[in-house]
C-alpha cells in the first residue's frame, strides 16, 4: 500500500521505509548473482524481514520505480507541470543511479 502524501504522512521518516532502502541498498552485485540470505546479511535483517516487505529480490526494484512515481509522475497535471514531475522523477531514480548499475546486469550468453 502506498502512503497516503495528500495528508501530510512523513513518508521518508517512517519504519517501512527506512527498511526497504537498507533492503535497497544491500544489493552490491546483480540480482541474478546476489541471494536473499547475502542481502540480508548485508542489510543486517533477517529473512523473515525481507519477505515482509518484499515477495523476492526482482521486487526491489519494481517497489522503487513505482515509490518514485507516487511523489512526482502521479502529480502532472494536478499539482505541477510534466516538465517538472519529469525532471524531479529522474532526479530520485538518479539518486539510486549505484543501485540499479549493480542490481540489473545480466551474465553475457556470449563468449567472445
Amino acid at each position: 500500500m502506498l502512503p497516503d502524501l495528500a495528508h501530510g504522512q512523513d513518508i521518508f521518516g517512517s519504519p517501512e521505509l527506512r527498511t526497504k532502502m537498507k533492503i535497497l541498498h544491500a544489493v552490491d552485485k546483480s540480482l541474478d548473482r546476489i541471494t536473499i540470505a547475502e542481502i540480508c546479511e548485508n542489510a543486517g535483517i533477517s529473512r523473515q524481514t525481507f519477505y515482509r516487505h518484499f515477495q523476492s529480490k526482482y521486487d526491489i526494484p519494481w517497489w522503487h520505480s513505482i515509490f518514485c512515481r507516487q511523489f512526482y509522475l502521479n502529480e502532472i497535471g494536478r499539482t505541477i507541470d510534466w516538465k517538472t514531475g519529469y525532471y524531479h522523477h529522474l532526479r530520485l531514480i538518479a539518486q539510486e543511479r549505484d543501485f540499479y548499475r549493480k542490481s540489473i546486469q545480466y551474465l553475457s550468453l556470449i563468449h567472445i
